[in-house]
């Protein structure tokens, strides 16, 4: 038996927010929110991306998604947009985070140090 599934297309992937402003584009857009589409999986387990939406989303044979469920619905992003959005995630990070993670261990070690050197001295008093 074959199931149908409705994709919902989703507005915020970052390929179409990046995209220049242009007439055609803002075109694009507006046809591709108002564009909903029934899909049929196959028998392999294989959808049909409807050549609208792949044209609006600027699709091409060979090209990588990736792909993740929220909630109830299928996400499908391609691989260079997913990056790009990391990518700009980590650009907000002020230094490297092995940077962060060799200091933080080296004031633990400071801390540790200056803790041993206290009871070693207070063990020598006691002698």
């Amino acid at each position: 038996m074959t199931q149908i599934i409705a994709c919902h297309i989703i507005n915020s992937m970052a390929h179409l927010k990046n995209m220049p402003k242009t007439k055609e584009n803002a075109a694009r857009n507006r046809e591709l929110r108002r564009s909903q589409y029934v899909l049929r999986i196959g028998p392999q387990g294989r959808i049909v991306i409807p050549a609208p939406l792949r044209k609006a989303l600027g699709l091409k044979p060979g090209d990588i998604l990736v792909g993740w469920t929220e909630e109830d619905k299928v996400i499908l992003q391609t691989r260079q947009a997913l990056q790009e959005e990391l990518w700009a995630v980590f650009k907000k990070v002020k230094r490297s985070l092995s940077e962060e993670l060799i200091a933080e261990r080296r004031e633990e070690a400071r801390k540790e140090a200056a803790e041993f050197s206290h009871e070693r001295t207070r063990a020598r008093r006691k002698n």
